[in-house]
């Protein structure tokens, strides 16, 4: 038998090394870690006004970011950003309401909005689509699956606001303190400064900054505003997960809903399950086939089940 050279021994134990590290960083990164995705909203990605629909910065204009991240299927996604509401909002010039430009990173949504005196906001919802499948502003596109993302408030010296559906999270230490208020105001929660101005739009001025987390979420909303007389506000809206607080405060808002079978047990995620769902359902006409019903997954259109085939 032929005795290995010490170079290829020593290379061997290196080689087992490696493996065993990254096992080892395998086993202890946590999953919601490996599952970011960290959307980019870059000024070469969009927005760009989708034809066939409201004009451009009116209520109902939809814009489309491409190719800002990949799903969790691997599929190329792109974010639809539609302008859903817009209160008291004071345009004299030009400049007083932009839907994007690189105020304090390019990779992040920076919309600039000008207020009148009291409450004013403009409302967004942002929706992740398969890339390609909107092309117009009537399209509806397919959902994409992005396993957890978060959406930092950077800079808030007015007010932003966000439907949650998980949980939140704020400076907790002392120095500083956080500068946000918390608030419901029906379905959105309320971050609301004390100040009406904070210098300077910087992730590390964590006093000013809100994270809102989502879990398998495809589709968000939320409004950059202020309660009084507000100059061309400037908003930093990050995906990137850039933030680092010195103590991170996090408020569960919401626990994702779980699917019981009919013995009211939870089913979970990728579990194997047979059901009869046409049970107690009405056909008077008697014609349904049920050999020829088909469910498929709006995320994940090849995702398909049919009878005795899940």
């Amino acid at each position: 038998m032929e005795i290995p050279t010490l170079p290829t021994v020593v290379s061997r134990y290196i080689s087992n090394i490696v493996l065993s590290l990254f096992f080892l960083i395998a086993i202890i990164t946590p999953p919601t870690v490996l599952g970011q995705a960290r959307p980019t909203f870059n000024l070469s990605q969009g927005p760009t006004l989708l034809p066939n629909g409201a004009a451009a910065e009116q209520i109902g204009a939809r814009y489309i970011y491409q190719n800002v991240e990949v799903s969790q299927d691997g599929f190329v996604v792109d974010a639809i950003v539609t302008i859903i509401d817009k209160v008291n909002v004071e345009e004299p010039t030009a400049d007083s309401f932009i839907v994007d430009s690189v105020i304090g990173l390019d990779n992040r949504f920076e919309p600039t909005i000008n207020t009148g005196p009291g409450i004013g906001y403009v409302e967004w919802q942002v929706e992740f689509v398969i890339d390609g499948t909107v092309v117009d502003a009537n399209d509806v596109g397919t959902l994409a699956r992005l396993d957890s993302f978060t959406v930092e408030a950077i800079d808030v010296d007015g007010f932003f606001e966000a439907i949650i559906t998980d949980s939140y999270t704020l400076e907790g230490g002392t120095n500083p303190a956080t500068e946000l208020v918390v608030s419901q105001n029906g379905e959105f929660t309320r971050f609301q400064s004390d100040v009406d101005f904070a210098a300077g739009i910087s992730e590390s001025n964590t006093e000013y900054v809100v994270r809102i987390n989502y879990n398998n979420i495809s589709s968000i909303r939320f409004r950059n505003g202020s309660s009084n007389d507000s100059n061309n506000r400037q908003n930093s809206v990050s995906f990137l997960g850039e933030v680092t607080f010195n103590v991170a405060n996090t408020t569960q808002v919401n626990n994702p809903p779980t699917v019981l079978d009919n013995l009211g047990n939870v089913i979970f995620s990728n579990e194997s399950y047979q059901a009869n769902l046409l049970d107690g359902a009405s056909d008077p006409e008697n014609n349904i086939d049920p050999t020829t019903i088909v469910l498929f997954d709006p995320n994940d259109t090849s995702n398909r089940g049919s009878l005795n085939n899940r």
